[in-house]
């Protein structure tokens, strides 16, 4: 069970680099610029696909009306197929041997009708069986008879469902306008599940679907995986239940695609040097029959502060959709918890509300913590390799940034595992550049599942109007990164051999916990504790030589040494008694062969610490 869940942590990564591969948008970071822009905002939509309201027939019916409905309670109402690859769909209850077994994995269906049996692919056996034996997946349970959609154009498909993501597991609903001989207007319902999701989704979709009046009209449910990976294939479960096909309801927005944040990156906790206006927007679709006028998103913070923020008034006709920005953004005037409600507003009475119910956004302005995760740690980064993890941040204050705080997650190599804390700086191209680095941290047992802060020797001033990126990593494979909440594209990152492009940095849109810390008295305490306090190496990295400048509270006997990965110690030197005040020496390293190593300082019980790259 331990196995399953470390390899459930590792497989996050996986997914997040198939989706940036699959979408063509993934780069290694030197492509890209980060700069403070408000150009990460939501662009107004282009809704293609879908025909506009003066081009249909449409015979209007009251809000949602039935026309036809099934509770998987009579199994001959079902065709249970597929193309011969492994793994089928299955009618049965919770009560079923298989069910029983693996939903200690993702729980048991929580439907209306799930009493009366349900339909279900479950993935998890191919997984757990010894040794796994995961093939290509692609089974399908269909309408056994075709229903007549004379008069209807475009049809609204709801169930209920129970899922849980993993890594190449697609869910699909499909239309077939001639009674099943092929099938067109494909749609994954759950392409927007984040991989392991904890607990596993439980609620009713209604998706639209073009049904052009057609005579033999069929859905189906298609499970899909493509891998014959034995570790990181197949899945978990996919349950439906309760299905409805119904007319399109009169009147209906949607809401989907909700942002909230300052230029494109959101935070949960912000310190009061570093509040800045918060913007709001959301895209509206009319998923009904009618026009709707005076279509708003309304934000409204409920914590006493009096603020309410509307968008301009839209019309949106039927078929089409729009974004909707609120006017006035959000300025918390200090510390303090803050909670945003958001409500769409609208001329007409909305007949299916549910469709743009949105979440709350809350947050906490305090002393000293930026944070982008939401603090609901759902999963780890955990690869079997060396690798950083981190976030942007943008500075809107001069600031001196005093420590990084990060949560440990499950599989971490307790042991003494080496880490340590850097901040980045943004060139002109986009490149990641090194600003500072912590001293090394041993990991010790407790720390999974805890937040741990790295202290920098010296306070990093970080510049108004910069964007920076925060981040954790090891020297070795055993850390594990907690994550809470997810990023957009280009946000949130990591760094390792992690996908096609080698050792580089991607992009994830699951958030590291990794937080910035401007707390002072990290600075008077690693001060205090430390007669020595050393800088990173520049350049680093280097070909022939690199500096190393150091400073002493009081005289003190120097020395340092220089080893390798494997342990050999390539320099050692002894500087004697050295005066209190700033020094600096130089690395030859024109004899060195390329790769890392550490450098180690002590002065007198003081020691630090630092990697240095050898790159010729």
């Amino acid at each position: 069970m331990l196995f399953f869940f470390y390899y459930i942590c590792f497989t996050k990564i996986k997914k997040v680099m198939k989706k940036i591969y699959l979408l063509a948008v993934m780069t290694a970071v030197g492509t890209m610029s980060f700069a403070q822009s408000s150009q990460r905002l939501l662009q107004k939509a282009d809704f293609t696909g879908k025909a506009k309201a003066e081009n249909l027939t449409i015979t209007e019916k009251a809000p949602g009306v039935t026309l036809w409905s099934d509770t998987f309670d009579d199994p001959s109402n079902w065709v249970i197929d597929g193309d011969g690859q492994q793994g089928a769909w299955e009618i049965g209850t919770n009560a079923d041997p298989a069910i029983v077994t693996d939903y200690t994995f993702y729980g048991p269906m929580a439907s209306t009708t799930a009493a009366d049996g349900f339909a279900y692919f479950d993935g998890v056996p191919f997984l757990v069986s010894s040794p796994p034996a995961v093939d290509p997946q692609n089974a399908w349970i269909e309408m056994a008879n075709a229903i007549d959609m004379t008069g209807y154009q475009r049809v609204i498909f709801s169930f209920e469902q129970r899922y849980m993501a993993f890594n190449s597991d697609n869910t699909i609903v499909e239309v077939s306008l001639d009674n099943g001989a092929t099938w067109t207007g494909s749609v994954d319902v759950n392409v927007d599940v984040p991989t392991n999701n904890d607990p596993a989704v439980q609620n009713t979709i209604f998706q639209e679907f073009v049904v052009n009046a057609a005579t033999q009209v069929k859905f189906r449910f298609r499970w899909e995986n493509p891998s014959d990976d034995d570790q990181f294939g197949s899945g978990y479960a996919w349950m439906v239940d309760d299905v409805n096909i119904a007319t399109l309801p009169d009147n209906d927005i949607d809401a989907s695609n909700l942002y909230f944040g300052t230029e494109g990156l959101h935070y949960y906790q912000i310190p009061e040097t570093q509040i800045a206006p918060i913007d709001f927007t959301v895209i509206a679709r009319n998923a009904g029959v009618n026009d709707q006028e005076g279509v708003a998103l309304e934000a409204t913070e409920t914590g006493g502060s009096g603020y309410v923020g509307t968008s301009t008034p839209a019309v949106i006709a039927a078929g089409d959709m729009d974004s909707l920005v609120v006017n006035s953004a959000f300025t918390p005037s200090g510390q303090g918890t803050y909670d945003v409600e958001f409500a769409i507003l609208n001329d007409s009475v909305d007949d299916i509300p549910s469709n743009n119910m949105m979440a709350g956004y809350s947050f906490e302005v305090g002393e000293f913590i930026y944070a982008r995760d939401n603090g609901m740690a759902g999963g780890s980064f955990a690869p079997d390799m060396d690798f950083e993890a981190g976030n942007l941040y943008d500075i809107w204050q001069n600031q001196d940034l005093t420590g990084i705080d990060v949560r440990f997650g499950a599989g971490l190599d307790e042991a003494g595992l080496e880490t340590f804390a850097r901040v980045y700086e943004i060139d002109t191209d986009g490149n990641f550049v090194l600003l500072a680095e912590t001293p090394l941290y041993n990991t010790q047992t407790g720390d999974a599942g805890s937040i741990v802060t790295y202290t920098f020797e010296n306070p990093v001033s970080l510049a108004a109007g910069n964007t920076y990126l925060a981040a954790v990593g090891s020297f070795a494979t055993g850390m594990a990164v907690s994550v809470a909440g997810t990023s957009a594209d280009q946000t949130s990152f990591l760094y390792g051999d992690l996908g096609s492009g080698g050792i580089a940095w991607y992009f994830a849109n699951s958030t590291p916990m990794v937080r910035m810390n401007f707390d002072p008295q990290l600075s008077v305490e690693n001060n205090e504790v430390s007669n020595l306090n050393v800088s990173q190496n520049f350049p680093n990295p280097f070909s022939t030589e690199t500096t190393v400048e150091y400073t002493l509270e009081n005289a003190s006997e120097v020395s340092y040494t220089l080893v390798d990965l494997a342990g050999n110690t390539i320099l050692e030197v002894n500087e004697g008694n050295v005066m209190a005040g700033k020094h600096a020496i130089t690395i030859d390293g024109s004899s060195l062969a390329n790769g890392v190593y550490y450098f180690n300082m002590t002065a007198g019980g003081a020691q630090t610490t630092h990697k240095m790259i050898v790159n010729k």
